[in-house]
């Protein structure tokens, strides 16, 4: 029986080390820290490697504890690298892993070396206390997701396939929170799959001309009325699986209207007041329907010169359902009347996993005994775990912590970070839920 009191210790002091390696990305300088990573390991007598990404500093970690039967099993993905972070803007310094209050703070603490430093003490608990594997348990610390994993997960799946194949994989997307459910139950809304992405170049293009002396369909005029059709195009919505095994959890803890309308989500939907009591919530309404922001405009050179040419920059989400070529199909027909030019610029599908599945019964019994409420989520952001569910392997997001959900505004933002609480219980269900699934 493992005393998680004690391994809390390690779990903390291991974390705060590895937030004071600066991985910012962009540039990366991901290897001093998987060098660091390579010694933990090489102490406990875990097979691992330090696996090369392009670019200057920059490396991928790379661990296995081999099971008796031989074969693939499970991958617990991560990421070495971090956003960036203001010193100026923070209580404390970003990069120091200083302790405050019950609570690490540091880049990363919550995306997310928090599950570099959970992952790899479960691979140490399982070594330590020789516990028998049916099949291999994989440990990927990548670099690059915070720029799009080109040089990370894509380039080691591409140049490494036989190290990094696995039927499952749990990486980050998943979190669990307080505040959301009645009584304030936690609920952990398990990552099941993720929305695609375009990002979008649109051109116009017209007649040049003197500020003085408007010309009604000139490149700029085209472009607005484009983006204002744009802005207000409304998606069909769409519940795919997960969805719809969510609305139905939801309704547990309903009455009433609201009772009916989340166990009949994908038939009332598309109802006036009920699409748009769903869309109140934006991380909700953007998990059922395609969306697009406005990023970015650029045109002209002179403030009395109506240029030839206008651009913007989309930033498009695809739900599962819909492939990516039908999507800009779709945005192409509706920039017809304003003689608009697409241009792909960086595009994925969007993908999805069954929650009828093992590992997904294992996690959420797991949770449901520690009276968490699991259910299925569409993310409408993007994870390196997108490649390997394109490649055919099962992929869940999951960052085992329970936090108030306002708490995960502070991903990406200022003074990240992750009670020291978190840290022993997460390393304890994560744990768990390895030995359940692969253990003899």
């Amino acid at each position: 029986m493992i005393d998680f009191k004690l391994v809390r210790k390690e779990v903390v002091e291991l974390l705060q080390e590895i937030i004071k390696f600066d991985t910012t990305n962009p540039p990366g300088n991901e290897k001093p820290l998987a060098e660091f990573l390579k010694e933990k390991f090489d102490r406990e007598g875990i097979e691992n490697r330090i696996l090369p990404a392009p670019g200057e500093n920059r490396a991928t970690f790379w661990a296995r504890i081999p099971g008796e039967e031989g074969g693939k099993g499970l991958l617990l993905l991560s990421h070495l690298d971090v956003v960036p972070a203001d010193k100026k803007e923070w209580s404390v310094d970003p990069f120091s892993g200083a302790i405050k209050d019950g609570y690490i703070y540091g880049r990363g603490a919550l995306d997310i070396k928090i599950l570099v430093v959970i992952h790899a003490v479960v691979m140490f608990l399982i070594k330590r206390n020789n516990i028998k594997l049916k099949k291999d348990l994989i440990m990927l610390s990548v670099a690059d997701e915070e720029e799009g994993g080109e040089a990370g997960a894509k380039y080691v799946l591409e140049n490494f396939p036989d190290l990094t194949e696995s039927p499952v994989v749990l990486g980050e997307g998943g979190y669990g929170t307080t505040g959301i459910l009645p009584d304030n139950k936690p609920l952990f809304s398990l990552s099941t799959g993720e929305k695609g992405v375009a990002w979008l170049k649109i051109k116009t293009h017209g007649r040049p001309g003197h500020g003085s002396m408007p010309i009604k369909d000139s490149a700029p005029n085209k472009l607005i009325e484009f983006l204002h059709t744009l802005i207000n195009h409304r998606f069909p919505l769409k519940f795919t699986e997960s969805m719809q095994e969510f609305f139905r959890g939801m309704a547990k803890y309903q009455g009433g209207i609201a009772k009916m309308i989340m166990n009949n989500a994908e038939s009332l939907g598309s109802l006036g007041f009920i699409r748009k009591k769903l869309e109140e919530n934006p991380k909700l309404g953007a998990a059922i329907q395609n969306t697009i922001s406005v990023t970015m405009g650029n045109w002209g050179y002179k403030g009395n010169v109506i240029p030839e040419i206008a651009e913007a920059s989309l930033d498009c989400r695809i739900v599962p359902g819909t492939t990516v070529e039908d999507f800009i199909e779709e945005i192409r027909k509706l920039g017809e009347p304003f003689d608009v030019e697409v241009e792909p610029v960086i595009t994925f599908n969007p993908n999805e996993s069954p929650v009828d599945t093992e590992i997904y019964s294992v996690i959420k019994n797991v949770l449901n005994e520690e009276g968490v409420e699991v259910l299925p989520f569409i993310s409408p952001g993007i994870t390196d775990t997108r490649f390997f569910r394109m490649r055919g392997s099962l992929g869940y997001g999951i960052v085992p912590i329970i936090v108030p959900v306002e708490e995960l505004d502070r991903i990406h933002g200022i003074d990240e970070r992750v009670s020291l609480d978190n840290l022993e219980w997460g390393t304890k269900i994560m744990f768990e839920i390895v030995k359940r699934y692969l253990g003899k």
